[in-house]
């Protein structure tokens, strides 16, 4: 089950008093939406999303223009899924080391990717620890991979 997190429905900065009667317990994901102004709720208490939901997230964004995660990486899910260097196992992990797991040496099941992408419904789709598999030739609109660098 979802985390839950309480959301005002007017913000405790724009005035709005911290009692119940101001605050709804929202799933994590909807509060992070709340917060950013892509859903709100009106003052017959029904559920609104905004526009700009779907002009800003049904495409893929220019790299950081959202804000990072609570460990400064940016565009961590949400925008393109990312191939990485692992080979694909489904049973990999309950066989695997606890500390850094290195994957499979190779596997009928082509090559990891990992993280949702924007035209993935929900939050369940978008998620970073998502684990897909493709075969190494496989091309698409919505698959990418990351280039990192250290920082000098």
């Amino acid at each position: 089950m979802p985390a839950l997190e309480a959301g005002h429905i007017k913000p405790f900065s724009e005035g709005g008093i911290h009692e119940p009667t101001n605050g709804l317990l929202l799933r994590r994901d909807i509060h992070a939406l709340f917060d950013s102004g892509y859903v709100t709720v009106t003052p017959d208490l029904k559920f609104h999303v905004s526009r700009r939901i779907k002009e800003e997230f049904e495409k893929t964004q220019p790299v950081a223009s959202k804000k990072p995660n609570a460990w400064g990486l940016y565009d961590m899910r949400g925008n393109v899924a990312e191939w990485v260097q692992d080979w694909y196992d489904a049973k990999y992990y309950a066989k695997s080391p606890m500390s850094d797991p290195k994957g499979p040496d190779s596997s009928d099941g082509g090559r990891g990717a990992r993280g949702g992408t924007f035209h993935d419904d929900g939050p369940s789709l978008t998620r970073v620890s998502l684990r897909m598999h493709f075969p190494e030739d496989y091309r698409h609109f919505d698959i990418g991979f990351r280039v990192v660098r250290e920082k000098q």
